[in-house]
């Protein structure tokens, strides 16, 4: 069956419907890219530490914040202990692991960008102290993971958050492209339950599940 003989079985406006409610694989927003899974209890929003070891002019906080909006997301707000251990690996860049995050003060107050409760902190044993007058804002320290307040400066690389990112309707295998492959897995498990190609969860893999497919044809956006 063709694209063209589905919708004259089922109409567009319900392949439309379907591949607005099917299940849809996430393509990272940027490459490397890492996502917090939700199956593995995270929030399924995505990361990735920009910046290198030494490589001045190092990139000021206000910087850092704007540029990770250009790219779709914002400076990494760690809101729970969770969070802050699943990017812990990712902080450690050679300088003293120093990375900026997605905190600032106000007077005496700290927030995050995202106006998201300061709630959870992790500051290093003695930190924040503003030892130099100027430390206004977030950034990881030491041990990886600890937190200290920076000056804009300091650090050689910042870690951006994207809370969501491109959905791809009928990309099985997660390659972010809608192709042969995930053609095969539908024809594969055709009339069974299997969950890997029931597109729309109906509990059959079907003419719906062909159609999602074949409407999402090519590279995911």
């Amino acid at each position: 069956m063709n694209l063209r003989s589905f919708i004259t079985c089922t109409g567009l406006g319900a392949i439309i419907l379907l591949g607005s409610v099917c299940p849809v694989s996430a393509c990272p927003p940027a490459p490397g890219a890492v996502q917090w899974q939700t199956r593995d209890g995270g929030n399924g929003h995505w990361y990735l530490r920009v910046g290198t070891p030494a490589a001045p002019p190092r990139l000021g906080w206000e910087a850092a914040r704007a540029a990770s909006e250009a790219m779709g997301g914002h400076l990494v707000t760690l809101t729970s202990a969770a969070e802050n251990e699943f990017v812990r690996p990712m902080l450690i860049d050679g300088f003293f692991n120093v990375c900026l995050l997605g905190g600032y003060r106000v007077g005496s107050e700290w927030r995050w960008v995202t106006g998201e409760p300061w709630s959870y902190t992790n500051w290093y044993g003695g930190e924040p102290n503003n030892a130099n007058g100027n430390e206004f804002y977030l950034a990881s320290w030491v041990t990886p993971g600890t937190w200290n307040d920076v000056w804009s400066t300091y650090a050689a690389g910042y870690m951006v958050e994207w809370d969501a990112a491109n959905g791809c309707a009928g990309d099985i295998n997660e390659d972010c492209t809608v192709n042969g492959i995930d053609l095969a897995y539908v024809l594969a498990d055709w009339g069974t339950v299997s969950s890997r190609s029931d597109l729309n969860s109906d509990g059959a893999i079907n003419g719906v599940d062909l159609g999602i497919i074949l409407y999402g044809w090519g590279s995911c956006p």
